[in-house]
């Protein structure tokens, strides 16, 4: 399953807002090179986060709802960028 681009930018948002880390899950096809439908959602993902921002933590949705339109949310732009400890793993 590919996703698009959309699809990606609201789960990196649900990632940021619950102070987790996004799996992308792009692995190589069996030459090297990724999906092509991969490399277009990537390039179309950075190209947004290179003119919007990175997501908002609230977003879309994980279903790839409707996007927020305006400047996205950036990192360090009033939210707590401390990681926070997992506690005893056991």
């Amino acid at each position: 399953m590919h996703y698009t681009a959309p699809e990606v930018r609201a789960r990196l948002a649900y990632a940021l807002k619950n102070n987790c880390s996004m799996l992308a899950n792009v692995g190589p096809l069996p030459e090297g090179s990724i999906h092509p439908d991969d490399e277009a959602t990537l390039r179309e993902c950075g190209k947004q986060i290179h003119e919007r921002g990175w997501p908002r933590p609230d977003e879309g949705s994980v279903a790839g709802g409707k996007e927020r339109q305006g400047g996205g949310w950036r990192p360090g732009s009033g939210m707590n960028q401390e990681p926070r400890p997992l506690g005893n793993i056991g």
